[in-house]
């Protein structure tokens, strides 16, 4: 199954923009791929054609991760050809830099309209679409890393300020909080990141952690499939 990339506590805390993107771009894609493992892990152990919660909960999983990899994709696009602050990123990083290629959008708005079908006819779901759909599983991973590894090792020069580029950071983490259901993007993070690698990512208010745990209730069944509990950032068993 693909690996997760090296993000450490030290990292979040970094002072310069340069490191703290990677820091946090690299902690997001960390959350899709365990996402991503997680459910390749559950498929060959769920029970499909039948009317279980189980699989309508694992089906919204699905889908739920779809919504997450779609809106990484479309923000870290926006994030790389942006010219408001200057010459865009992506001239700098080249063009595999941008995950939001074609086949992998499409992909997975496939695969999350056969699972928003399944989750409402759950007795039609059959392993055999969903693997198809899923196929190795490892093209999205191994996109992001590239994509990551290209930003790591791109040189920024002397033209783009520090500053600046935190400002280009904190407004697109803005943009994507502002294009996504926050019930469904905060528990997403905190049941995919893993609080031993980074504990001050993400940051939320008390105010906000205070709110999780009605969050995690619109969506309970899906939230069994995460490798961690949303509300308690514990370890969950895997769920089937």
């Amino acid at each position: 199954m693909p690996e997760t990339l090296p993000i450490t506590a030290e990292d979040i805390a970094a002072s310069s923009a340069r490191k703290h993107l990677l820091c946090v771009n690299g902690l997001m894609k960390n959350t899709l791929i365990r996402a991503l493992n997680r459910i390749l892990a559950v498929v060959p152990s769920i029970k499909f054609q039948c009317d279980d919660a189980s699989v309508i909960g694992f089906m919204e999983y699905i889908a739920v991760f779809c919504d997450m990899a779609l809106l990484h994709l479309a923000g870290d696009e926006r994030f790389l050809k942006s010219t408001e602050q200057g010459p865009a990123l992506i001239e700098v990083f080249g063009s595999e830099s941008n995950p939001n290629v074609p086949h992998l959008r499409e992909g997975l708005e496939k695969l999350r309209a056969a699972t928003i079908g399944w989750k409402e006819s759950p007795a039609t779901a059959t392993a055999q679409e969903l693997e198809g759909l899923l196929g190795e599983g490892d093209e999205l991973a191994k996109t992001m890393v590239r994509q990551w590894e290209l930003m790591r090792d791109g040189d920024l020069g002397k033209d783009l300020e520090d500053e600046t580029l935190g400002k280009m950071i904190q407004e697109n983490i803005a943009w994507i909080s502002g294009n996504s259901d926050i019930t469904v993007l905060l528990p997403f993070i905190l049941a995919h990141h893993d609080p031993a690698t980074a504990e001050a990512w993400p940051q939320v208010t008390d105010e906000g952690l205070a709110e999780v745990p009605k969050m995690v209730e619109l969506r309970k069944e899906c939230w069994k499939f995460a490798p961690f509990d949303p509300a308690t950032r514990n370890l969950q068993a895997l769920a089937l």
